[in-house]
């Protein structure tokens, strides 16, 4: 994903990266919706270099010895999962021992042998069908088959909902507002579920949402998939 010759070129700007810090302190742009989250914020990691001291790896061995190890963990250190996990080596480290030290990748990965876990190669897990957001029970599909049948198992749920905002220069901004799903009315055979939408202090105006079934069956989806809590 990161690069600008990967199949989904991603590159690491100026102001991607000043992004990406100011989320660690907190501050999120108003403007990202659940899509832009994981490239804006979860596909970057930050590598801090604690010490000036240099580094040098012997060639002659593929292992590492411990005076090795001890100075990398005091000269750099990454907030990537792989770095917590062994607490002292990450891609991220050693293409910053690259860039700062001349560090031989190549040789490297010559010298290190593949390491395999022991007995016959794992599966990768599969998806549920029934957590499947596009064919299992939170698909739009289903989920207007349960609204049809059961209209008040859904009241009470926790949704995300899209609200398009339009400023005083003509620019729209798609928001995304948390709600209530309120019970459900039936006008002219059709039902009608209402949205209670949370509000600050400021947004006393901002009217409640009234969706029919296929449109309160999108909602629920596109909860879902966001990773919204229900309840």
């Amino acid at each position: 994903m990161i690069g600008g010759k990967s199949s989904n070129p991603s590159p690491i700007d100026e102001v991607r990266a000043k992004r990406y810090l100011q989320s660690r302190k907190g501050h999120l742009q108003a403007t990202d919706d659940v899509e832009h989250i994981e490239k804006n914020y979860l596909s970057l990691y930050l590598v801090q270099q604690l010490s000036d001291e240099s580094f040098e790896h012997n060639w002659s061995s593929p292992k590492w010895t411990e005076p090795e190890i001890l100075r990398i963990r005091r000269k750099l250190s990454c907030d990537c999962k792989a770095f917590y996990e062994s607490g002292w080596l990450c891609a991220h480290v050693l293409a910053s021992l690259n860039l700062i030290d001349k560090f031989n990748l190549p040789l490297l990965v010559k010298s290190v042998p593949a390491r395999k876990p022991p007995g016959r190669p794992r599966k990768a897990p599969k998806t549920l069908h029934s957590k499947d957001p596009y064919n299992g029970q939170y698909s739009i599909d289903k989920l207007i088959d349960k609204l049809t049948n059961h209209p008040g198992s859904v009241i009470g749920w926790k949704v995300l909902t899209k609200h398009d905002t339009t400023d005083s220069r003509g620019d729209t901004t798609t928001r995304q507002r948390t709600g209530v799903i309120r019970p459900w009315v039936e006008e002219e055979e059709r039902y009608y579920w209402e949205i209670e939408l949370d509000r600050r202090a400021d947004e006393a105006s901002v009217p409640d949402v009234k969706v029919d079934i296929q449109q309160l069956a999108e909602v629920i989806n596109f909860t879902y998939r966001a990773r919204y809590p229900f309840v």
